[in-house]
């Protein structure tokens, strides 16, 4: 059975093995590995600090040795924001001498370093799951630019979703719990919708002057310091979206707002749909009401084996009229879509 150390989703063991400087990041590769019917070894989190020019990524590199090592991992993945050159020029170097195969995803890194460490180079989340499971059965993954087939099989869903809203309903607006979606999503929507900006310090997203005032299109990470002094992170409880996401309903140039929920044991909170359940039964009877329409896009990371069920969770988020992805890239490429010509 699988044991987890502070919060993280119950999973299956499996043969995946992950180090990740990033807790999302973590936790969403591990449901998703579960979700395609595998199930993970071990799953190291290393904290964000590790991949920094003066730790040098010496938990995420002990982690790999110790993973090469294990009998019961077959395939290993490494999730971070992109390291310290430094640092990842260290772990280029052990990967290179892997002989288990290594999936790497450095949210927004050059890819083609990646591939001259040896590695496999993922484009999100999702992709890094999905090169998983397959290596773990053996077969080598097809290279493809997974991104573009993504927007592809969410086009006409997109297509559906901007026909309800009114011409000045041009702008999306994210707010989330997991600091590594948040920056997944800058990622991914910097590629193609303009004027992106959010309170973290990520990709080419424009730093907000105010964090607590959301301009044009905006990304927040409200697990970030700023909005956790003395309140429980998100994660904990949920509940502290609520005023935000209030807030970016009122903005009448507002046609999306996108948002993620994590489950799972610890110090997850045991009902997150139920801390902001009033709150998007609100927005969505007042847009109504004003003939203004507001699509809502969200991801929820967590199992079936979760004390919250992933069902349940994800069912009742439907039946207010939320739009619930299996991923967070999924969640966040659509939201994008929606609010931009190319769907």
């Amino acid at each position: 059975d699988t044991i987890s150390v502070g919060w993280m989703s119950k999973v299956r063991k499996g043969s995946i093995g992950i180090v990740a400087a990033s807790g999302s990041g973590l936790q969403e590769v591990a449901v998703l590995v579960h979700q395609f019917g595998h199930g993970i070894s071990q799953a190291i989190g290393t904290g964000g600090r590790d991949i920094s020019e003066q730790v040098g990524g010496s938990t995420m590199l002990q982690g790999l040795r110790f993973l090469q090592e294990d009998t019961e991992t077959k395939v290993i993945v490494l999730v971070s924001k992109p390291p310290h050159p430094k640092t990842a020029a260290k772990i280029y170097a052990e990967v290179s001498k892997c002989k288990k195969p290594v999936i790497i995803l450095f949210l927004g890194s050059n890819a083609e370093e990646v591939r001259l460490s040896g590695a496999y180079a993922a484009a999100t989340l999702e992709e890094a799951a999905r090169m998983a499971t397959t290596l773990d059965c053996g077969i080598k993954p097809e290279l493809h630019d997974s991104v573009t087939l993504l927007k592809k099989e969410l086009a006409d869903t997109a297509l559906k979703e901007r026909a309800k809203l009114r011409p000045e309903q041009r702008y999306l607006r994210g707010v989330f719990c997991g600091g590594t979606h948040s920056e997944e999503a800058v990622a991914l929507l910097q590629q193609f919708v303009p004027n992106l900006h959010s309170n973290i310090r990520f990709g080419k997203a424009e730093l907000l002057k105010n964090s607590r005032q959301s301009i044009e299109n905006t990304l927040v990470d409200m697990g970030d310091e700023e909005f956790t002094k003395g309140k429980p992170h998100p994660v904990m409880d949920p509940s502290i979206l609520n005023e935000r996401l209030l807030q970016e309903s009122r903005d009448p140039e507002v046609g999306v707002i996108l948002f993620d929920l994590i489950l799972g044991h610890s110090a997850v909170h045991p009902d997150p749909v139920g801390t902001i359940e009033e709150t998007l039964r609100h927005i969505m009877k007042t847009s109504k009401a004003e003939g203004r329409p507001i699509c809502l896009v969200a991801s929820v990371c967590g199992t079936d084996l979760d004390p919250q069920g992933l069902e349940k969770q994800t069912i009742r988020l439907q039946n207010l009229g939320v739009r619930v992805l299996q991923s967070n890239c999924r969640a966040a490429l659509l939201a994008g879509l929606i609010v931009t010509e190319e769907a």
